[in-house]
């Protein structure tokens, strides 16, 4: 049986590998995201990914985001990618 401490601690290393991959902002600007992100799908994650150090990973989501912007599930993976940058910002 596994030991739940050291379940608790691959969630937790988890949960920090993918927050690393997020720009840490400020609230203002996570809030400008955010909407842009609600208004027009893939735009507030081109903006959060020149922030962010692995810019070229974040490349694909706002092509994706763009171009699956028709589709609901783009749309509200762009608003849950705003979202997280909120929640993240300082």
């Amino acid at each position: 049986m596994p030991d739940k401490t050291a379940l608790n601690e691959t969630k937790n290393s988890n949960e920090v590998n993918s927050n690393h991959f997020y720009p840490v902002l400020g609230k203002s600007l996570a809030v400008v995201i955010l909407i842009i992100n609600i208004l027009i799908p893939g735009i507030g994650t081109i903006i959060m990914g020149c922030k962010s150090k692995f810019c070229g990973k974040w490349v694909c989501y706002e092509l994706l985001q763009i171009l699956l912007a028709p589709l609901i599930i783009a749309w509200i993976w762009s608003i849950c990618t705003g979202i997280k940058c909120h929640k993240l910002a300082r």
